[in-house]
């Protein structure tokens, strides 16, 4: 058997160096064999977003060694060791287009040509390979939504000629039919270039489909660890059997996918949005990115906005409260939240109602959190801007918001940085419930979440429409949506496709396109539970018109 070409022997690792802290990882090792996938898998806080920045030179462990290629691992990205990461948009600079951005690494290491057509031909070659050929160069990556820079980062990635991808939750943020053309993107890469990657996931049906092998991590140990389709079949360790079963996938099927019953709306309007238009502008070029969006709700009520990414979901929703990117604007259109119009509100009124009236949960949490400030600090401020004055009752408030979402009030203490993924969205979930809002705007609130605390986290925002709140679910998972809203609207390319009640639009869609996502969604199978059915058309086509 030949050398592997990543190996972590006996690592540990704690961000506070004393010795009365638990570590984070303890005595954790793993060989990447050479052109291999090996998958990475637990919940969030197991660890695993730890380990990928061990492996990949971004931490350095407390003890133990990583080695690459046979030696210690020194300046990783100039060897073809590159990190994919969880959250693309803290990768890029927001005042940067693109062509920019993917030119950085290439000059950083002195592989940038100095012709500029040779510069324009390898760039565009690099986003055509990853499904973003029709995105212009001078866009900012503020104009993009989460699944594009997602693609865009892994474009940067390949310019670089990598040998190692680690992957960390890369596919997170994408929705069904991207993210199985990422995938098989991914593996095609493999074949042609040799590469290796490592994934790190809690996605346990998504490994089964694509690695090689697993290691299986909780609480900071690798608990199992073998062939993916052999640990995942016939799990060896009760925490992998717990994975398995909390699988979205394997406990949903499709002739069971019916809307929770909710409480009764109290015909109180929470949010009203009538003929919506939101324009790009920019010296050179004027698109229309959303038309036409109409859509009511009523406190105590919930719908879902569904669609691809680029649809035009993450757009609508930041409209609602006034933030959108500075080169997109609302054209056309009115939207009332309350009884509060808020594109004739100015700008006192409009940060009044955000954090009291409506809160907005966002879909990259580390771009929500100040990397500065610990995370009690931002509870503070937002508690006391919004009425709370008693210091005490804001340290006693955030504790109780955080034990709501299955956090320790400890976390508090901690930096935004030092927090996974996950855990960085159930403080954002936290701190949106913790002014008892009118309205929450969810976006993409789950992505980040493996499936058991996935399922808390719809428990609980569904428990949050209690007659006073209203929810608006931005997402591209339909069972995500199937669990959690009574109401349903599908948008595409910025448009509305239909909308209606959940059962109805399930059970007899009437658009096409609508069809194939309930297809793609809802009927994707683990390929080791042969009683569950496989989907009977095609993914939904990649869209080369995406207005962003």
């Amino acid at each position: 058997m030949s050398d592997p070409i990543l190996l972590a022997k006996n690592l540990f690792f704690s961000y506070d160096e004393s010795t009365s802290s638990k570590p984070i990882l303890q005595d954790v090792s793993i060989a990447i064999a050479s052109g291999s996938i090996v998958a990475i898998v637990g919940e969030s806080g197991s660890g695993k977003s730890t380990l990928a920045k061990l492996l990949c030179g971004m931490l350095k462990p407390t003890a133990g060694e990583v080695r690459y290629r046979g030696e210690p691992l020194q300046a990783p990205a100039m060897t073809g060791l590159h990190l994919l990461s969880q959250e693309p948009y803290s990768t890029f600079n927001p005042y940067h287009d693109v062509r920019r951005l993917l030119c950085e690494p290439l000059q950083a290491q002195g592989q940038l040509p100095s012709s500029s057509q040779t510069v324009t031909r390898l760039l565009q070659n690099a986003l055509d390979e990853v499904g973003l050929g029709h995105v212009p160069f001078d866009v900012s990556p503020r104009s993009l939504s989460g699944g594009q820079l997602q693609r865009l980062a892994l474009a940067r990635i390949l310019l670089l000629k990598p040998q190692v991808i680690i992957g960390d939750e890369p596919f997170s943020a994408l929705d069904v039919s991207i993210r199985a053309q990422i995938l098989e993107l991914m593996l095609r890469l493999r074949e042609e270039r040799g590469l290796t990657y490592v994934l790190i996931s809690h996605d346990i049906d998504l490994v089964e489909r694509t690695a090689d092998q697993v290691a299986v991590i909780h609480r900071g140990r690798i608990v199992e660890s073998g062939a993916a389709k052999d640990v995942i079949a016939q799990p060896a360790h009760p925490y992998t059997l717990e994975l398995r079963s909390a699988s979205p996938i394997r406990r949903l099927h499709r002739s069971s996918i019916t809307p929770v019953q909710v409480r009764q709306s109290t015909h109180t309007m929470a949010l009203e949005i009538r003929d919506l238009q939101l324009r790009h502008t920019t010296e050179n070029s004027d698109r229309v990115l959303v038309d036409g969006v109409d859509l009511t709700l009523e406190r105590g009520d919930t719908l879902a906005i569904v669609g691809e990414s680029g649809a035009g979901k993450s757009l609508t929703a930041r409209a609602v409260i006034g933030l959108l990117p500075p080169a997109i604007r609302v054209s056309r259109g009115r939207i009332a939240i309350g009884e509060t119009s808020t594109l004739e509100a100015d700008a006192r009124t409009l940060r009044q109602l955000r954090g009291s009236a409506v809160s907005y949960i966002p879909q990259d949490p580390l771009r929500a959190l100040n990397p500065v400030r610990r995370i009690g600090d931002l509870f503070n401020e937002l508690l006391s801007r919004h009425g709370v004055t008693s210091a005490q009752n804001r340290r006693d408030r955030a504790a109780r918001c955080l034990q709501r979402v299955g956090l320790s009030p400890e976390v508090g203490r901690r930096f935004a940085h030092e927090l996974s993924g996950g855990m960085r969205q159930r403080v954002l979930i936290a701190m949106a419930i913790a002014v008892d809002p009118l309205l929450i705007i969810a976006d993409e609130p789950t992505t980040a979440l493996d499936a058991t605390v996935q399922a808390e986290i719809l428990d609980l925002l569904r428990d949050l429409t209690d007659g006073s709140t209203a929810l608006l679910l931005i997402t591209h998972d339909l069972a995500v949506a199937a669990n959690l809203c009574r109401r349903i609207l599908v948008m595409r390319h910025g448009k509305v496709v239909e909308q209606g009640a959940f059962d109805q639009i399930l059970t007899a869609p009437t658009a096409d396109y609508t069809r194939q996502l309930i297809l793609s969604s809802l009927l994707e199978a683990p390929r080791s539970d042969p009683t569950t059915p496989a989907p009977t058309t095609a993914p939904c086509e990649h869209r080369k018109d995406v207005e962003y």
